[in-house]
């Protein structure tokens, strides 16, 4: 499976440790392999993980949820339609109804064109995009951020010095550091996410059980980086960069509410960038999934996915759909309608 995965330019997230210990922090999902075999060699394989809901069993990749980007690797076209095909023959055999849910393929995923033409009640669609900065030989940070951008982080530091308030920012890979900050970051996560309005991850503890285990089993690594910014000895922003070969991936950064006036989020970034322009193996800053616009300010392409949802049949859907959605205003629509149908029969 490694040889496979290496083969296929596989990124971090796709990979078997990052699989196996979101396996190992979600026990109620059982692993679920489906592979293709010529002679002694694989050829194609899908890291799957299901588990039994109240009359349905509920397929997904393996990572599904913190994993930026997902894969279902295959040497060739033969093995990528033996793989497909194995897939809808393990879902058959399940002789109840499921769900399928495979998020962050690639665009151009043939696996996964495969099963769609294979699958009855299925939707395609594009998945969340990740802008990236392709880094070339030049590695001055002038060559790849605008005159504004460096203008808004030069306002930032003044204004901070100005004030008088003491900043400090600093990188680690040591992996007992990484630990460390990896907890201390946990409150300004669910604080900014708590700013904006949205669920935040690390609101789940088997999310942030995940958090903290992949990142000390990558910091042992060395695959790891953790930028801190702190103002008055207070973290203020953080931001968690995956080192994967050649390329540098933020996984994961936010500010404090409150630090908005003095650009902690851009301070923090600016950083990591910057010890990417250091790193003269690295040659792709990829900002992962979301489009935020610092992403875009600084990106010079942005790299597109797809996500693969299907049922085993319409009925499936519709009543999967009512079970996990049932406050909304779909569920009372049926219900509605559901009455006036039993009422009428009495």
């Amino acid at each position: 499976m490694d040889e496979l995965l290496v083969a296929s330019e596989a990124p971090v997230t796709a990979r078997r440790p990052w699989l196996q210990t979101w396996l190992d922090c979600n026990p109620d999902f059982e692993p679920l392999l489906v592979a293709v075999h010529h002679g002694d060699r694989l050829t194609a394989a899908a890291l799957l993980a299901s588990r039994r809901r109240a009359g349905w069993i509920e397929v997904v990749a393996a990572g599904d949820g913190p994993s930026d980007r997902t894969i279902l690797p295959a040497v060739d076209g033969d093995a990528t339609e033996q793989l497909a095909e194995r897939i809808v023959e393990t879902l058959v055999r399940f002789r109840r109804p499921w769900t399928l849910s495979l998020a962050q393929l690639p665009a151009d995923d043939p696996v996964a064109s495969a099963l769609a033409h294979r699958l009855q009640t299925v939707v395609l669609q594009p998945g969340v995009s990740a802008p990236a900065l392709l880094l070339g030989a030049d590695r001055s940070l002038d060559t790849y951020t605008s005159r504004s951008y460096r203008q808004n982080v030069r306002t930032m530091r003044n204004r901070l010095d100005r004030e008088g308030v003491a900043f400090a920012l600093r990188s680690t890979r040591e992996p007992a550091e990484v630990a460390a900050l990896a907890r201390e970051t946990e409150p300004v996560r669910l604080a900014r996410d708590r700013a904006e309005g949205r669920p935040s991850m690390l609101g789940r503890p088997r999310h942030r059980d995940f958090r903290r285990a992949i990142l000390e089993r990558l910091a042992r690594d060395g695959a790891v980086e953790l930028t801190e910014l702190r103002l008055d000895d207070e973290l203020a922003a953080y931001a968690v960069v995956l080192l994967d070969g050649r390329a540098h991936r933020l996984w994961d950064t936010a500010f404090a509410p409150g630090r908005e006036r003095f650009g902690a989020g851009n301070l923090v970034v600016e950083a990591t960038l910057r010890n990417a322009l250091t790193d003269l193996h690295c040659d792709e800053f990829d900002f992962m999934r979301g489009m935020e616009d610092y992403k875009l300010r600084l990106a010079t392409t942005v790299v597109e996915s797809v996500s693969l949802q299907a049922w085993s049949s319409p009925r499936a859907r519709a009543l999967t759909h009512l079970a996990t959605n049932w406050r909304s205003p779909a569920y009372y629509r049926w219900l509605a309608r559901w009455a006036v149908g039993r009422f009428r029969k009495v």
